[in-house]
């Protein structure tokens, strides 16, 4: 997984995004990511301090331009998974 922030969308399967770098060895991507034909949205909600987490599967317009995901590729470099994660304090 590595950790972008979502900037645009179309529908030509392909998101732009752009990378933050938090170690120094971590693997740049393109920013052009080109998502595949079965690319699965997921939400997690990770409710604190119990650790509880709540997957559900929405669409890509229901992540915000400018937030944080995480994206889990196949080995053709096409995105499998995008993941928004929400941390709520409870």
């Amino acid at each position: 997984m590595k950790e972008i922030v979502l900037s645009a969308s179309s529908s030509s399967r392909t998101i732009k995004v752009e990378q933050l770098i938090n170690e120094p060895d971590a693997k740049k991507i393109n920013p052009e990511v080109k998502l595949a034909n079965d690319c699965k949205f997921v939400k997690i909600i990770l409710g604190r301090p119990s650790e509880k987490e709540t997957i559900t599967e929405i669409n890509l317009e229901d992540i915000p331009i400018g937030s944080e995901i995480g994206i889990v590729f196949n080995s053709d470099n096409t995105a499998k998974t995008i993941i928004s994660q929400v941390i709520v304090e409870n």
